[in-house]
């Protein structure tokens, strides 16, 4: 069975990845680029055939200093460089392509007009 790892490269994103038995591990992503570096290679040692999936980014977020692009930029760059390095062939996926596959919770449109307060607690 082919090892998949799966990045969601986000400050609350993390790791998660299916082993070689079918079962499914997830991890917070770590702080920092060592301790991302030797998760990703904890998780590929022993395995001949792997792949890993990435979320892609690189958007421009309204509201986001311009700082912090920079900073998460540079964080995504490590990530590729780290999958690169370990030799571990990646693919980009967009938010809405891989949610689409999931269960995920929809939420019907809050009509305009709505009060502030309902519009938090319907959220």
């Amino acid at each position: 069975m082919t090892l998949i790892i799966a990045i969601d490269p986000g400050l609350s994103g993390g790791i998660a990845w299916q082993d070689g038995d079918g079962i499914i591990h997830a991890e917070a992503m770590p702080e920092n680029m060592t301790a991302q570096a030797n998760l990703i290679r904890a998780i590929n040692s022993g395995h001949s055939l792997y792949s890993a999936i990435m979320e892609r980014t690189g958007t421009y977020v309204p509201g986001n200093s311009s700082p912090a692009a920079v900073t998460f930029a540079r964080h995504c760059g490590n990530l590729e460089a780290i999958l690169y390095m370990a030799r571990i062939p990646t693919v980009q996926v967009s938010p809405q392509k891989w949610q689409a596959v999931l269960p995920l919770t929809k939420f019907p449109p809050i009509p305009k007009g709505t009060d502030p307060k309902i519009k938090k607690a319907e959220t």
